[in-house]
């Protein structure tokens, strides 16, 4: 886990997904227990973070709202698939967001 934040720092990307990865390959957990405890993970430092920024008074209510509301419902959701789906679908979907991810971050080191 270790490397994982260490790769994610100098990539400048989130840890989720090599956390995942690795849950996958070197630990065998199942796809849906790795997304599931990476989701819980990401939400306990997002309101670690957001609540720092809430008590400066640096979030505006107008524009939070309707984000909330999107992430409630998208979360709804995303469970309600999530447990119709096999664990084999999920980890076939889970490469293919990866697969996307490093062309991305091959294609935009070569353009910057």
């Amino acid at each position: 886990m270790f490397g994982a934040g260490v790769v994610a720092g100098l990539l400048g990307i989130g840890a989720g997904a090599l956390k995942v990865l690795i849950h996958d390959l070197v630990m065998g957990l199942p796809p849906k227990v790795s997304t599931t405890t990476s989701n819980l993970i990401i939400g306990v430092t997002a309101l670690a973070g957001t609540s720092v920024y809430l008590a400066a008074g640096l979030i505006n209510p107008g524009v939070a709202a309707p984000v909330i509301v999107g992430i409630v419902a998208g979360a709804f959701i995303g469970t309600r698939v999530l447990v119709r789906l096999s664990n084999e679908a999920i980890r076939r979907f889970f490469m293919v967001v990866l697969l996307v991810l490093g062309v991305q971050m091959i294609v935009r080191g070569f353009l910057s």
